[in-house]
C-alpha cells in the first residue's frame, strides 16, 4: 500500500522559502479533499505555501514523471497559483496543464505577478499515470538601472 503525500491537502501544503526554491515528491497515492477546486477527471494533488518577499514576476515549473497508463485519456498535469487562506476562497491567478511529454516527462509552468507580503497556494493535479515530480520556482527581477550617468556625459 502506497503512503499519502504530505503535502496532500490544503492545509498541510509545504511552505516554500522566500527566493528560488526546488522540491520534489510523489503524486502516487494523492487524492482530492472536499470543496477543492478540481480540473482533472482521476488522480489527485499536492500542495505548496509561499509568500513574496518582493513584488515582480514569478515562474513556477514542474516536471512529472509519467509511469505506464492505461489505454484511453493521455496522462495530463496541471499546475495552479491562487491566493486565498481557505480552500473554498481559494482565488485563481493562473493555471497551466500539459499532455504533452519531454522525454517521458510532462512539464508545466505557470508565470505571473507576484505582490510583497502576498501569501499564495500553489497545487498540481496529476492523473494516475503521473508519479515523481519536481517542482522549481524562480523569482525574476529586471535588471539593476544604474544612477549614475556614463562617463562622458552619455548623451
Amino acid at each position: 500500500m502506497q503512503v499519502t503525500p504530505g503535502n496532500d491537502t490544503f492545509t498541510s501544503r509545504i511552505p516554500l522559502p522566500a527566493g528560488n526554491s526546488h522540491t520534489n515528491g510523489t503524486l502516487a497515492a494523492a487524492g482530492y479533499e472536499a470543496g477543492e477546486p478540481r480540473m482533472l477527471l482521476d488522480g489527485g494533488s499536492v500542495w505548496w505555501s509561499w509568500t513574496a518577499a518582493t513584488s515582480g514576476p514569478v515562474t513556477v515549473s514542474i516536471a512529472g514523471t509519467v509511469v505506464e497508463h492505461s489505454p484511453g485519456a493521455p496522462p495530463a498535469m496541471l499546475l495552479t497559483i491562487a491566493s486565498g487562506t481557505s480552500i473554498v476562497q481559494l482565488a485563481e491567478i493562473n493555471l497551466a496543464v500539459s499532455y504533452t511529454k519531454y522525454d517521458g516527462r510532462l512539464v508545466t509552468s505557470v508565470i505571473f505577478d507576484a505582490a510583497s507580503g502576498l501569501h499564495y497556494a500553489i497545487w498540481s493535479e496529476g492523473t494516475f499515470d503521473v508519479s515523481e515530480y519536481d517542482l522549481d520556482l524562480a523569482e525574476s527581477r529586471p535588471p539593476a538601472v544604474p544612477l549614475d550617468p556614463p562617463a562622458g556625459g552619455g548623451r
